[in-house]
């Protein structure tokens, strides 16, 4: 996998591009792309560069766009009762006991967390 080099934000190499080269070499700048000698490099080539470039930046967007969509849309609340059930099914099954009792008040002025101890552990 070839590496990238980012170019800083700014401005953009030729701001009035006066001949296609300039365009291609802008477009680079917008794509985030930095080719060595693009300059001096045969004009097809840097073309045929760019559109390379162009198209796998379009497909790294698509795959991006693919891998970050919400797996579930179920509410948040389903979710978290779902697992509490399971790690009360684990704990039964491991013998551990319920870490959420039914109908147990957590009694007045009692800490928990990593500082204090849960009230039902007393």
């Amino acid at each position: 996998m070839k590496s990238r080099l980012w170019l800083p934000l700014g401005r953009r190499p030729h701001p009035a591009p006066q001949d296609e080269r300039q365009v291609l070499i802008n477009e680079l700048f917008e794509l985030r792309t930095l080719i060595p000698n693009a300059r001096s490099m045969e004009l097809s080539e840097l073309r045929d560069h760019v559109q390379k470039i162009r198209h796998q930046t379009k497909a790294r967007a698509e795959l991006e766009s693919k891998l970050f969509v919400p797996t579930s849309t179920r509410p948040l609340a389903e979710v978290a009762g779902a697992l509490r059930e399971f790690v009360q099914w684990r704990r039964r099954k491991q013998g551990k006991p319920n870490p959420w009792p039914r109908g147990q008040k957590r009694r007045a002025g009692a800490v928990s967390g990593p500082t204090g101890v849960e009230p039902w552990s007393r």
